[in-house]
This record gives structure tokens, C-alpha cells and sequence, in this order.
């Protein structure tokens, strides 16, 4: 899948590996490219929600809409899928996502 970033910090967090170990440490910045690397790898969102350890997964309440993958708990990942058709969402047709986000939104 292709990503964009929604500003200046995530964009930097996932492409500045010095960066983003000063930011969020070593552990975090590890899985931060684990995931990244399987979004890239996965061909669409249907796929990317079958890879067991991401726990791919829609969100609710003020986050309805965005989607959240795992990092170092308590921490994910956000991002918004860019569905081709707004009106019949197949997960199988989302190709790319905007990377919004590393939250605990717990």
C-alpha cells in the first residue's frame, strides 16, 4: 500500500530513524518500521488486517472513520484509509493511507 502523511512530525517520525529514536525511543522506533514495512508490503487493507501482530482495526466514538494498527503498548499507530468508492468500502480496494498519528487514545 502507498502512504502519505497528514504533517510535518508523523512524516518525519517514520522516514528519520535518528529522529525518531530521539522522539520515541528505540523499542518504538522498531516497530514503527516493522508496521510501516508491512503496510508497504501488504497490497491493500484487506491484507494488511490478516497480518496477526499489526491488530489492523477500525476505530469509534471521536475516531470514527480512522483506523489503528498496534506499536508498543499502549501506543498505535492512526491513520485514514482513502476509499476509492465512499459509498460501497471494501477493504480490498483501499490502496493507500494517510499516516496521521502515534497515539495512546486509551
Amino acid at each position: 500500500m502507498d502512504t502519505e502523511y497528514i504533517g510535518d512530525e508523523i512524516c518525519r517520525l517514520c522516514q528519520d530513524q535518528k529522529y525518531s529514536v530521539k522522539k520515541i525511543g528505540p523499542m518504538m522506533t522498531y516497530k514503527l518500521k516493522q508496521r510501516l514495512n508491512e503496510i508497504h508490503a501488504s497490497g491493500n487493507l484487506a491484507e494488511l488486517k490478516r497480518i496477526p501482530g499489526a491488530r489492523c482495526h477500525d476505530l469509534i466514538g471521536n475516531r470514527l472513520g480512522q483506523w489503528a494498527v498496534d506499536l508498543k503498548h499502549p501506543k498505535r499507530l492512526i491513520f485514514l484509509p482513502c476509499w476509492e468508492n465512499n459509498n460501497d468500502k471494501k477493504m480490498n480496494e483501499v490502496k493507500k493511507i494517510t499516516l496521521l498519528e502515534i497515539v495512546d487514545y486509551h
